[in-house]
C-alpha cells in the first residue's frame, strides 16, 4: 500500500468529508509529505469514497461520520473486510458516545471532534505512522 517516490516510502492519505472547507482544511493542514504522507484523494460523499479507497488502497483515511449515500460508519465497515490494515482517523461534528462507541467497534484508531485543532490533527497523524 505504501507508494515509493523518490526512493522515500509514502503512507497514502485519504480524506472523506462532505463538507469542502473542512476538506480542504485537513488536506491543508499541514505539509504532508514532512510526515512521508501523499494525499492520493478527497470524496465528497461515502460512495465516491469507497470506490476511490478500493481504487487508491490508501494507508490512512480521514473519515467524517454525517456524509451522504454513505455514511462514515457504513464506509469503514465496508472498506475493513478489504483494506485490513488501514488505519481510521474519525473527524466528526458529532459528540454522540454512540457514534464513538460503534468506530471502536470498527477498530477506528482515533476519533476527533470538528473543528479539529491541527496540532492534536497533526499529532494523531504521527502516532499513527509510527
Amino acid at each position: 500500500m505504501i507508494v515509493e517516490q523518490g526512493g522515500i516510502q509514502l503512507w497514502k492519505l485519504m480524506i472523506a468529508e462532505d463538507e469542502t472547507t473542512i476538506r480542504k482544511g485537513l488536506r491543508f493542514a499541514a505539509n504532508w509529505e514532512d510526515y512521508s504522507i501523499t494525499i492520493v484523494g478527497e470524496a465528497e460523499d461515502g460512495e465516491i469514497a469507497l470506490e476511490m479507497a478500493m481504487e487508491q488502497q490508501p494507508d490512512i483515511l480521514f473519515v467524517d461520520i454525517n456524509m451522504p449515500f454513505l455514511n462514515g460508519l457504513e464506509l469503514m465497515k465496508a472498506l475493513r473486510e478489504h483494506l485490513p490494515e488501514a488505519i481510521f482517523i474519525v473527524i466528526s461534528g458529532y459528540d454522540e458516545f454512540s457514534y464513538a462507541q460503534q468506530a471502536l467497534k470498527l477498530d477506528v484508531f482515533d476519533y476527533l471532534l470538528k473543528p479539529v485543532n491541527k496540532e492534536e490533527l497533526i499529532k494523531t497523524v504521527k502516532k499513527a505512522v509510527e
